[in-house]
């Protein structure tokens, strides 16, 4: 079989690679550090030994994050699936990096935590340009994790001044649509190879059908007439993927409509085509929590420097931000209101979320 390796390793002996390789984690380690995240309970001692055993692993995460790009090596057998071994690995060195920095932080230590959520958030574009969409929510969900630690943060007092600017800049860089575009792009181009090069070429057809051979024609024709409607319908999803979500909407919603409207026939487009809402969604809601960080940190700064809160997040835009920040799914303006001296920010949305979902949509700036 062809085998094609896609991808390069950029830095010193594979950066991301090579951290997550050097990482341990048992099944019962994972529990009690999810139990430590949520505020529980746990053995003493037990996060210190397990950073300390991990030092190796987090020192390799921090200097992969000072490299100008990372590429993971991805094997593709002429199939629908690209093989992404490092993926688990990836986001399980994010979740020790976390936890590294929260333990760091309350030590404290706020320049060495900033340091382990610079090395989470690097984790996160280390999967920027991998051409599938599985990566991209891996990195959406890497992003995910590096807003919700920032939240705490600066909900805890322990955002450092003086580093509002980089920060600020750092979340912005990941608020593009491109990974996510170029990730369709690559669905549609793997369907088309399986479909028209693997499952219905001329010799797979006769030797599943050698005595039938109108069977054959007319089968082959199926998939063929199945696949350009599977092309037509990603090709004006791409299209879409670098407009705002809000913009978009009822569109996404329409295609998604017939993606569930189709005859029993289409198999190639009803079991292949992604779905849609679903992911669009999710990216919205990631660029979300990224505006939410962004909006956070700037408020922080802007107290500091003035010693008052701004009437309006729109004061924040020139000094901090380069435009006013929005929910990006709705596309309306984040809720903000000032009360007991602190600063909330929030979503108008959140109360019609699900109640384990709204923590990190509501953020806490407190008045230093």
């Amino acid at each position: 079989r062809q085998r094609v390796v896609l991808g390069i390793r950029r830095g010193r002996r594979g950066g991301h690679l090579e951290a997550f390789t050097a990482l341990s984690e048992t099944p019962e380690e994972y529990e009690f550090l999810e139990t430590y995240l949520a505020g529980g309970e746990v053995p003493p001692g037990a996060v210190e030994r397990f950073l300390d055993r991990n030092r190796t692993a987090l020192d390799l995460a921090r200097r992969a994050a000072d490299y100008p790009g990372c590429r993971h090596p991805l094997e593709w057998d002429r199939g629908l699936g690209i093989h992404l071994r490092h993926l688990a690995g990836t986001k399980a060195l994010g979740c020790a990096l976390r936890v590294q920095a929260l333990v760091l932080a309350r030590a404290g230590r706020e320049a060495e935590a900033l340091e382990a959520a610079r090395s989470l958030f690097a984790c996160g574009e280390s999967l920027g340009d991998e051409p599938t969409l599985i990566s991209q929510l891996v990195r959406l969900a890497l992003h995910g994790i590096g807003c919700d630690l920032v939240r705490r943060l600066v909900a805890e007092g322990r955002w450092p001044a003086g580093v509002a600017k980089p920060w600020i800049e750092r979340l912005e860089a990941c608020q593009k649509h491109e990974p996510m575009r170029r990730a369709w792009i690559v669905e549609r181009a793997l369907v088309i190879d399986y479909v028209l090069v693997r499952q219905f070429d001329d010799e797979a057809m006769e030797s599943a059908m050698p005595s039938t051979s109108r069977g054959h024609a007319f089968l082959s024709y199926l998939a063929r007439r199945d696949l350009a409607g599977f092309v037509r319908m990603m090709t004006r999803l791409i299209a879409l993927a670098d407009r705002p979500h809000w913009e978009v909407r009822r569109e996404i919603e329409a295609l998604e409509g017939e993606a569930k409207s189709l005859p029993a026939w289409r198999i190639v487009t009803g079991m292949l085509l992604p779905a849609i809402g679903a992911v669009h969604e999710t990216q919205a809601n990631h660029l979300t929590l990224l505006e939410l960080g962004r909006t956070a940190i700037a408020l922080g700064a802007h107290r500091n420097r003035t010693g008052a809160w701004p009437e309006d997040l729109v004061e924040l835009v020139g000094p901090w931000l380069e435009r006013a920040p929005v929910d990006h799914l709705t596309g309306g303006p984040l809720a903000y209101r000032v009360e007991g001296g602190d600063a909330h920010l929030s979503i108008d949305r959140v109360d019609s979320m699900p109640e384990a979902d709204r923590p990190v949509y509501e953020w806490l700036v407190p008045a230093r």
